[in-house]
């Protein structure tokens, strides 16, 4: 118990990062992947409260964090989530910050409409390195931008990629020379990638890096064009070991999985302010079975519903949301479990009226038996590799043990040796100094005559 809480107390996250990096510019320690995530989680902060779409002038993250920091209100701020209470933490550490706080704002949109399904936000930063840093909000807390999500399963292009296509085109025609990176969380992360594939020879020559922080994937039609060729091998995604949300839809390659915090769930690895980071990097484990299967499985669905009946289900879900009365994200995950029984008992009542819930219910069936086996194999794999590495480290531990137990042995014989010489040499001096004692017969050698 003692050895898990000091564990505990160990953990670091992005936080962390940004409170001990704080005084170094991107001079003295160059822009990583944790430095993308932050800039990510940024995004989520709701800007729009002060800032336009069309800014006027650059400004300072630092002063722009001073505009927004006063709108913040005690009310508004106990119905939030606990992620996104975090951002306040995140944009006090930034406040004072060398690193970030110099950073420059120099582009902003914000769009939100019900009529068009889209929730997009971009931003784009430049920075002490001299780059261009182009960040993409993922999806916050309405039912409508988890709708635009769920419209990435059946649209080839969804009113926020196009969107987050013009808005970086725009960036790079304000900027022409710079170099630059695109980033985001989630949703955001898919929108960053997107936004790439029209780049041009000489804009892709500039790009550095394009993060997915968990981000789903794309239609399957992007992955044969010639913009995805071009930029592919400068993607970063980046996975929680468990990851859910990071593995939806189609994805080339993962990066790498990260661990996060002891005590967080499935659904909760998805938040990036759980990752776990050491020094300037993220704290890798690999990918866990249940993600496999996932992946596999949910892959499998999506392929096997033809375009239609995609489309179709996703408005009946919606529908079904809106007849409950939930209204954002934080209803539905606020009691998650009662919230999926309340849906799933909706929709079967709809499934008498309704044929394509069945078709899916009965797809969804088929694509998770088919991939139970590998899922099964793995989840053995992985345990017996755990058992056999949990005994070779107690193996170790033992032996360590055993050699710390013979070196104190010989250590306490030497000690024990040491008294004994000290006290005969100590025995010795005093017999010379003061010669023989009262009592004690000196033998004299006998000669012979």
């Amino acid at each position: 118990m003692a050895e898990t809480e000091k564990a505990k107390r160990l953990e670091k996250t992005i936080l962390d990062y940004v409170y001990e990096n704080r005084d170094k510019t991107f001079s003295q320690l160059p822009f990583n992947d944790i430095d993308n995530v932050v800039l990510s989680e940024l995004s989520y902060i709701p800007f729009e409260k002060v800032l336009s779409n069309k800014i006027q002038k650059p400004i300072s993250l630092r002063n722009l964090l001073l505009l927004y920091l006063p709108t913040i209100r005690k009310k508004e701020q106990e119905e939030e989530s606990e992620w996104a209470k975090k951002h306040l933490f995140l944009a006090l550490a930034m406040l004072d910050s060398k690193r970030y706080g110099t950073m420059r704002l120099v582009d902003f949109q914000n769009v939100f409409s019900e009529d068009k399904e889209a929730q997009f936000t971009g931003m784009a930063f430049t920075a002490s390195d001299k780059t261009l840093n182009v960040v993409f909000r993922g999806t916050d807390n309405s039912i409508l931008g988890w709708k635009e999500d769920f419209n990435m399963i059946f649209m080839d292009e969804t009113t926020g990629q196009r969107l987050s296509r013009l808005f970086l085109k725009r960036c790079l025609k304000k900027h022409p020379s710079r170099p630059f990176r695109v980033m985001g969380h989630s949703k955001g992360g898919v929108f960053a990638v997107y936004s790439c594939l029209t780049l041009t020879e000489k804009e892709e020559n500039r790009l550095l890096n394009v993060y997915s922080n968990d981000g789903p994937g794309l239609h399957t039609s992007k992955f044969a064009s010639k913009g995805y060729e071009r930029i592919k091998d400068k993607i970063v995604h980046i996975v929680p070991k468990d990851s859910i949300i990071g593995i939806l839809l189609h994805h080339d390659r993962i990066s790498y999985a990260v661990d996060y915090e002891e005590g967080t769930d499935l659904f909760n690895a998805h938040d990036a302010y759980t990752w776990l980071v050491e020094g300037t990097r993220f704290v890798r484990k690999p990918r866990s079975p249940i993600s496999y299967y996932l992946d596999a499985s949910l892959l499998d669905l999506v392929e096997s519903l033809p375009y239609d009946e995609r489309k179709e289900f996703v408005g009946i879900f919606f529908r079904t949301l809106d007849q409950i009365g939930y209204e954002t994200a934080v209803d539905i995950f606020a009691d998650f479990p009662n919230a999926m029984k309340r849906v799933i008992a909706a929709l079967f009542k709809e499934m008498r009226k309704d044929k394509v819930i069945g078709k899916v219910v009965k797809a969804t069936i088929t694509a998770f038996r088919k991939n139970w086996n590998v899922f099964s194999a793995k989840s053995k794999a992985l345990k017996d590799k755990e058992r056999e590495l949990k005994q070779r480290q107690e193996a170790e531990r033992k032996k360590e043990q055993e050699e710390k137990a013979k070196l104190l042995k010989a250590k306490k014989e030497q000690e024990i040796l040491a008294k004994k010489v000290k006290r005969r040499n100590k025995d010795a001096k005093e017999n010379t100094e003061e010669g023989p004692k009262e009592g004690v017969l000196l033998l004299q050698p006998v000669r012979r005559r």
